[in-house]
């Protein structure tokens, strides 16, 4: 698991500069302490500018997957439209995109598309960290807490009288009157 592999190197990191200073130190006194004060913490390495994403790849993989699915070529030209805009923004490997980042990207997209199309992006995202985490690329989904916002219904103009009896006198069936 990643977590427990980064975990692991940072404590080996504390100890080597530790040993590497004239400090005196109880390594097993220290190791507990460690251990307790940061075993409820996920350790991440730093993600510099510099690194590189893997979106692309597996944007492919997933393009694929999908297309053997059986999605239509609109619904797969549209995902990998989506998709690249959004490989564009975070620029990063899959398993070290946080909510944060998705959340930034939504609150950034808003700003330009209508919600209809708001709501095109999020699904293809929540399909596609779902099918990388189906597929063991990534360890936890940071879709799942993203929820698409509601659309506003708009109500429906109501005819006037005027017009609803223009729309009985217009009837020439009694079929059509009765609808």
């Amino acid at each position: 698991m990643i977590i427990e592999s980064t975990y692991g190197e940072a404590v080996v990191r504390i100890l080597n500069e530790l040993d590497s200073t004239d400090m005196d130190y109880d390594r097993d006194i220290l190791l507990n302490v460690l251990d307790k004060v940061l075993g409820d913490y996920d350790i991440k390495p730093r993600q510099n500018a510099l690194t590189t994403s893997d979106m692309s790849e597996k944007i492919m993989y997933f393009l694929a997957c999908k297309k053997q699915e059986g999605l239509s070529k609109g619904t797969l030209k549209t995902y990998m439209y989506m998709l690249r805009k959004f490989s564009r923004y975070v620029i990063k490997p899959v398993q070290y995109i946080t909510v944060e980042d998705i959340r930034m990207y939504i609150h950034e997209i808003s700003k330009t598309i209508k919600q209809s199309s708001l709501e095109l992006v999020l699904w293809a995202l929540k399909s596609f960290f779902t099918w990388l985490q189906r597929e063991g690329y990534i360890v936890d989904n940071p879709t799942m807490k993203i929820k698409v916002p509601k659309r506003a219904e708009s109500l429906r103009k109501v005819l006037t009288v005027e017009e609803l009896e223009r729309l009985r006198n217009a009837c020439k069936t009694p079929r059509q009157r009765c609808l």
